[in-house]
């Protein structure tokens, strides 16, 4: 599968007028070599933004400073993350600009308050902040700034055995940091596909209609031995509360939230002490542990894996015991609950443009994970949906 080297090139030239304003800073000053010494590196003396290496997304403009000491013979590489809206590409609502902005104050406070409990899991970030223009949040104003790990760490679309279980044991140190910490009453949800968070977007209503155009749009499908196919997003939506209240009900430690492929940095070295760092934070929140097991196995996992997620599941559960110092076996029996309430998201909702246009289109896109390039995923989805719901009958 398709693998960076840790930094993706970008095909969309960021406009001058925008390129001129990377060293701006959210509180109003600029970024310059005195900054850079007193932030960062003392040893500072000039620092560059190669205009190449900016990349223009839909949610932030991502680019690479690079300071070098008086002998030009050392270097420093950052990256920063820049989210000023009138910069991007425009959204439908100005609803979803305020979820949007939203989950990037989320991130920026992360960074700030939490991860100076596990480092070891991040890059390190050396600046995080910024604010919401409560009159017009179109001039609102984050950034974040953290070390360029490419040298020793890269990214892929999936995972093989090896970095499955690292993820794993990585997620158990990170949800282990966390447990029962939270203050249930003032920290949001995590993850994307919470039911409040994604009823506006009517998915449950329609997801008979939607289901259905899945299975016009992929006639296959039909053929996978299925009885009555054609009900299954019905039913699936039909359970979407029930799934929903079950995670509510074990809302256990902070979670990720996006834990994909293209949000962790695998170690290129095996002897690394820390063999994934996790990034971009916009979706944690408290949740149920699993969620975040759950979500990285089936959107990240080589197609010839995903029969294995039980072994996973056991490599999971095992780090985490050892590092609470008790048995969570228990977990193991939440799992299928857990799966279905992220399935129910992938059926209802992020499939709506699931076609074999797209496969094509994403192969070799850096950004969508297996669920959406890959038939061989679509089908094991599919079938476990069918095989909890129609023949285990677990809810």
């Amino acid at each position: 599968m398709q693998e960076s080297t840790g930094y993706p090139t970008s095909t969309t030239k960021l406009p001058s007028e925008v390129f001129n304003k990377l060293t701006e800073l959210p509180c109003g000053t600029q970024m310059n070599l005195e900054w850079f010494q007193t932030h960062v590196w003392s040893d500072t003396t000039k620092f560059t933004i190669p205009e190449s290496q900016v990349i223009c997304g839909m949610q932030a403009n991502i680019y690479k400073i690079v300071l070098s000491n008086n002998a030009g013979d050392k270097h420093l590489s950052l990256i920063a993350k820049r989210v000023v809206p009138s910069e991007l590409p425009s959204k439908a609502s100005m609803e979803l600009w305020q979820d949007f902005l939203d989950s990037v104050k989320r991130e920026v406070d992360f960074y700030n308050t939490k991860t100076v409990k596990i480092p070891q899991l991040f890059p390190q970030i050396y600046y995080s902040h910024g604010f919401q223009d409560s009159k017009d949040v179109m001039k609102s104003f984050y950034l974040i700034i953290m070390s360029d790990v490419s040298e020793s760490y890269f990214q892929k679309t999936s995972m093989n055995e090896k970095q499955a279980s690292d993820l794993m044991k990585t997620l158990a140190q990170f949800h282990a940091q966390f447990w029962l910490h939270q203050n249930t009453n003032s920290e949001d949800r995590g993850s994307f596909w919470v039911l409040s968070r994604r009823n506006p977007l009517k998915e449950i209503e329609n997801a008979d209609e939607t289901w259905k155009a899945i299975l016009s749009r992929f006639p296959e499908f039909r053929n996978l031995g299925l009885e009555d196919i054609e009900d299954l997003g019905k039913l699936l939506a039909s359970k979407a509360q029930l799934l929903d209240d079950f995670v509510r009900q074990h809302l256990l430690t902070q979670i990720h939230g996006d834990c994909k492929g293209w949000n962790l940095f695998f170690a290129k070295n095996e002897a690394s002490e820390n063999q994934v760092l996790l990034i971009d934070m916009q979706w944690t929140g408290l949740g149920h542990p699993l969620q975040d097991v759950v979500y990285a196995l089936t959107t990240s996992l080589d197609a010839d894996l995903l029969h294995k997620m039980d072994q996973f599941l056991d490599v999971y559960i095992d780090n985490l015991s050892k590092e609470l110092k008790f048995d969570t076996s228990y977990l193991k029996d939440h799992f299928e609950k857990v799966w279905l309430d992220y399935a129910r998201v992938i059926m209802t909702g992020l499939w709506k443009r699931f076609s074999p246009e797209n496969i094509k289109k994403h192969q070799n896109t850096i950004g969508p994970s297996m669920i959406g390039r890959s038939l061989l995923h679509a089908e094991f989805i599919i079938k476990k949906v069918y095989d909890l719901l129609v023949i285990r009958k677990i809810v």
